[in-house]
């Protein structure tokens, strides 16, 4: 729980599915096993998370456009992909 705290401080957008994914691993752990609908719903949860903690293509393409429209279009020099 600690960590997800820290991150909230950077982050607080993933607070809530950070919290339902270890409320989740808390009742599976104590409690049993859970329904494949909800370990499915908290894999799609983690999966977006994880892209928006770690991805930076949508934060790169946005800096592209930006650049695009301030030169109307006649072109920007981008970083390769890797």
């Amino acid at each position: 729980m600690e960590r997800i705290k820290m991150l909230a401080e950077t982050s607080p957008d993933h607070q809530e599915a950070l919290d339902a994914l270890r409320h989740v691993g808390n009742v599976g752990s104590h409690e049993g096993r859970r329904d494949f609908t909800t370990l499915i719903d908290c894999f799609e949860i983690l999966e977006l998370a994880l892209e928006d903690l770690i991805d930076t293509r949508r934060t790169r393409l946005s800096e592209t456009a930006r650049k695009l429209v301030e030169a109307k279009g006649k072109g920007v020099s981008t970083p390769t992909l890797s």
